[in-house]
């Protein structure tokens, strides 16, 4: 794994170190994963993605989360030329949307985790592509994609059979239809943070949903309101409802505040 945090250079990783990093280096061609995470490789654009795809063409794992100059071209360039990828992480890359994802699902089949919360510019369109192409996807992170709806959930459960963890959270269109039509269709599924869920019932409903259908669950959480006077006519959480419910499950079960 090349993580460009540990390099000992003075100031930051711009475009141009990772052009120096990937066209000097006798290994190119042999690195599997690339690390451009950490802070001090803030700097970096779609230049230093092309080329790292044009150098690291059986790149298998990437993490570019909260590179906030990254954009779908860099994405398009990226999937274009490492069509092995398995693994990519775009936290928080505002600039990144369903363009990008969708040249992403149609070079990339091999993809096995996708992680794309609050890229806020992500929507139904793009995660239906990654879902209709990417038949081996098992992770797939979407929190605060507000744009998500039941469409994605419809066609992620169609699709991607081998889903085993999926966060949902902070995101509010996806309703209990989506949610039966996903879990009823991924039974290897393990970790699951939903979204948004609108009052008790509906919370109920939501987990027995997922307790009947997914036997290898060990890990739930949801999330409820605290002021019961939001928008959408949304009611605060019931407790006293849900306590015994979530006393009888055998995964561990988190309610978050919001």
């Amino acid at each position: 794994m090349v993580n460009f945090s540990k390099y000992n250079i003075n100031g930051n990783i711009t475009d141009n170190v990772i052009k120096t990093v990937t066209t000097r280096c006798s290994n190119a061609w042999g690195i599997r994963s690339v690390d451009l995470s950490s802070e001090i490789c803030s700097p970096i654009t779609d230049k230093a993605l092309r080329h790292v795809a044009k150098y690291c063409p059986y790149l298998e794992q990437l993490s570019l989360a909260r590179r906030t100059n990254i954009s779908d071209g860099g994405i398009k360039s990226l999937a274009s030329k490492c069509q092995k990828l398995k693994k990519l992480n775009i936290d928080n890359c505002n600039k990144v949307g369903d363009s990008g994802l969708k040249t992403l699902a149609s070079k990339c089949p091999q993809l096995e985790t996708l992680i794309v919360s609050r890229c806020k510019h992500v929507s139904d369109k793009g995660l239906t592509a990654i879902a209709r192409s990417c038949a081996n996807l098992r992770v797939l992170n979407i929190a605060g994609c507000r744009s998500v709806s039941d469409k994605t959930m419809l066609v992620l459960g169609q699709y991607c059979p081998n889903l085993q963890e999926i966060n949902l959270k902070d995101t509010n269109q996806i309703t209990i239809y989506g949610i039966e039509n996903l879990f009823r269709n991924t039974p290897r599924m393990t970790h699951i943070t939903l979204g948004i869920i609108r009052d008790s019932e509906s919370t109920i409903a939501a987990l027995q949903i997922i307790v009947e259908h997914c036997q290898l669950l060990q890990f739930v959480t949801f999330q409820h309101f605290r002021n019961p006077r939001v928008q959408g006519g949304v009611r605060k959480i019931n407790k006293k409802k849900l306590a015994p419910f979530i006393n009888s499950l055998r995964a561990c079960v988190v309610a978050q505040n919001f």
